[in-house]
């Protein structure tokens, strides 16, 4: 199982982190960590500050030579972007993950 998360086939669940804790001995930061990345937003961490500056800004100038923006792509774009990007993800992690793109551009 951990061979598959670290492949990316697998998402790393709270169970796992918590095993990894306990079997390296590392008082529970893995699983801090864990919980960083997975508090109930449909963005990861280290995207949430873009979203705000995204917020705030008046302009946005983007270059993508393949992909559209995610602040130009339709409900069924985004979908099937998200399910092709996490093949392991469940339906409403991506009902969420479409949602919270489709917000960001009403805002």
């Amino acid at each position: 199982m951990l061979s598959a998360v670290e492949r990316g086939i697998r998402n790393c669940k709270p169970d796992l982190a918590a095993q990894i804790d306990h079997v390296l001995n590392t008082g529970g930061k893995v699983r801090r960590l864990w919980e960083i990345n997975h508090t109930n937003s449909a963005f990861p961490h280290w995207f949430r500050d873009i979203v705000q500056l995204q917020r705030a800004a008046s302009e946005i100038w983007e270059f993508q030579i393949a992909l559209i923006p995610g602040l130009l792509q339709t409900k069924e774009y985004a979908r099937t972007r998200i399910q092709l990007a996490q093949p392991t993800a469940s339906v409403e992690e991506i009902d969420q993950k479409v949602r919270a793109r489709l917000d960001r551009q009403s805002t």
